[in-house]
């Protein structure tokens, strides 16, 4: 059974929807040169598989030992690792993790998006390692945006793997760290595809998520969600948010493949309303 290791007496609150600190929340865009040079990132890699193809990710693992004999281990992604919790609420949301989900989503990308993503605008909400913005670079889309609520996540783990994957990709690629809510109004910027996983675990994320997709989606644009059918301790659920899209009655939502075997699994699409979902 799937579960989040919630830690302390706090309330579970989706980061994406505000933290704790304000100062947090604000969207900001990050230089890879905010990336430390001195860390052997090569050093401190490994490598995953995504529908029988190798990629270059940072090891979560190494990295936060790293950083502790760096003297870094006040750091969220430093005290949440090492207290093996999944969640700090309103600091840390599981950014350091490659989730189930993520795999799912990356195969669809291989398998039946791959030719439709050349030439097309990404976002990559809630992008954690950024492995799906990775592959669409890959397939030759003209550009992605990373977006992670932890700016930490995106300084030690998204920007290296995008680096670990190929230099030329840093050109095509923007990295943003913020609330939901922040980044929606950060600028007037839409994408053609939008792809996320492992982001409707908290129903009280539900309306941000929402928000932001429905402003960041050109008109025409897919939107494509990956999550498991229901997440124990949280609450979340790919019904439970397709029924809130459906009161919202702005997006529309389509399911598009689902796995039965061990923790139940889904993809659905969405779409601005009066448009047909593929």
């Amino acid at each position: 059974m799937f579960t989040f290791d919630f830690r302390g007496e706090k309330t579970a609150s989706s980061s994406h929807s505000g933290g704790d600190n304000p100062a947090d929340d604000v969207s900001q865009r990050i230089s890879p040169a905010e990336v430390c040079p001195e860390i052997d990132w090569n050093g401190l890699s490994t490598t995953v598989l995504v529908n029988g193809t190798k990629m270059t990710v940072v090891d979560s693992l190494k990295i936060v030992d790293h950083l502790k004999i760096v003297g870094t281990g006040k750091m969220s992604i430093v005290q949440a690792e090492s207290g093996h919790s999944d969640l700090l609420p309103g600091v840390y949301e599981g950014g350091m993790k490659i989730w189930e989900s993520t795999f799912d989503l990356g195969e669809l990308l291989f398998r039946k998006l791959g030719e439709s993503l050349k030439g097309k605008t990404i976002l990559d909400l809630g992008c954690g390692s950024g492995i799906l913005g990775i592959i669409a670079l890959k397939q030759g889309c003209a550009s992605v945006h990373f977006q992670d609520y932890n700016r930490d996540v995106i300084v030690y783990f998204t920007i290296p793997n995008v680096q670990l994957n190929g230099d030329e990709l840093l050109p095509k690629s923007q990295f943003w760290s913020g609330d939901w809510k922040s980044y929606e109004n950060v600028d007037d910027s839409q994408f053609d595809v939008i792809i996320t996983s492992e982001t409707i675990y908290n129903p009280q994320s539900y309306q941000k998520l929402h928000d932001v997709i429905r402003k960041k989606l050109k008109p025409g644009g897919s939107a494509y969600l990956a999550g498991k059918s229901y997440y124990f301790g949280v609450g979340g659920s790919i019904k439970g948010f397709m029924d809130f899209v459906v009161r919202e009655n702005v997006l529309q939502a389509v399911s598009l493949w689902s796995n039965d075997e061990g923790v139940k699994r889904e993809i659905i699409v969405l779409k601005h309303r009066l448009e047909q979902p593929s």
